[in-house]
């Protein structure tokens, strides 16, 4: 009996450890006066990336599959499609990384204080990070390689797996912010499959 237990817990253990986040994110994005609204659709590995203007209109969407490591970029005013995986070599850059013991509630999330300092590129970002099993989310930056320094530096963070950025300030020396990511809401949702297809109609693009 206690060997009928002990192997049902561990069952259960592995099945907890096996989870990953499936559900939304919706991400603000601003630098100088330019802000962008992005809305995350995450589902085994695949992310749905949307795109929405001033107006709330659905500018644009990219499919990521963190696992074929392949990226489609879609057109819904052209109906169209086109491939857009980034093959340029992972960028890399010399940082130092401070994880402090500071902690607060940003958007109903539970997160602790990462500072990461680039001397060389006068740069300095502040991160506020949740952890739980938000697994894609490396994956997901390595898979669209980004030139971004907040996606880069957070790439290079030691035991960043499961780590989420709620927000992230990217500054210069002087203390100026040059850019700002938030998530506003991180839900946990079913997502239909038919998210990361690629629309019945859409025509691909040929250069």
């Amino acid at each position: 009996m206690k060997k009928l237990v002990l192997l049902c817990t561990l069952c259960v253990l592995s099945i907890v450890g096996m989870a990953q986040f499936e559900g939304t994110v919706d991400f603000v994005k601003s630098k100088g006066k330019l802000t962008v609204n992005y809305k995350y659709k995450v589902k085994d590995g695949k992310v749905r990336v949307e795109e929405y203007g001033n107006d709330n209109s659905l500018d644009g969407i990219q499919l990521v599959d963190t696992k074929e490591e392949k990226i489609y970029a879609l057109s819904p005013e052209r109906r169209m499609y086109m491939e857009a995986t980034n093959k340029r070599p992972q960028r890399t850059a010399s940082i130092e990384v401070t994880k402090t013991k500071s902690k607060k509630n940003i958007n109903g999330k539970s997160c602790e204080k990462w500072i990461v300092t680039n001397t060389e590129q006068d740069r300095k970002v502040i991160y506020w990070v949740t952890k739980g099993d938000y697994d894609f989310f490396i994956p997901f930056l390595k898979t669209l390689n980004r030139a971004e320094k907040t996606a880069i530096y957070f790439l290079m963070i030691e035991d960043n797996e499961g780590c989420f950025p709620v927000l992230a300030e990217e500054m210069n020396g002087s203390g100026l912010l040059i850019s700002k990511l938030e998530a506003m809401s991180l839900e946990s949702k079913q997502i239909s499959s038919s998210e990361f297809e690629i629309p019945s109609g859409y025509k691909k693009f040929e250069r």
